[in-house]
């Protein structure tokens, strides 16, 4: 009768062993596409950055405007959207778009496990 209950027991112990093993592999998924995903954004807006550098600084020097006017247009411009706080909503540049809610945590881990599986999940 004891044995029945050890032979249940890591019967137990070995599911949760699997179960933690499976969340491991979801941990180390996750934070590779995080980690890859930021490092697509950080050079996505390190072009933008150096490209608008360029060409404020070729308007300034050329005199198509003074540094006085852009920044005055900077202030007009973030006070838009009734809050100064020196950013632009992408929505104000693109009011038609519809914006993609973010996968609940759960439904994200889902299409991770179905992507390590077979290949990329719409």
């Amino acid at each position: 009768m004891s044995s029945d209950f050890f032979d249940i027991f890591a019967d137990l112990s070995d599911a949760k062993e699997q179960e933690l093993k499976r969340l491991q592999r979801f941990y180390d998924i996750t934070r590779k596409f995080q980690g890859d995903r930021t490092l697509q954004i950080e050079e996505i807006l390190s072009r933008m950055c150096l490209l608008l550098k360029s060409l404020t600084e070729v308007c300034i020097a050329k005199g198509v405007f003074t540094r006085d006017v852009l920044e005055a247009m900077i202030d007009q411009i973030d006070a838009g959207d009734g809050v100064r706080d020196g950013k632009l909503d992408p929505r104000e540049l693109f009011p038609n778009c519809e914006t993609v809610d973010p996968d609940s945590p759960g439904e994200f881990l889902r299409k991770l496990e179905q992507q390590s599986r077979s290949g990329p999940v719409e």
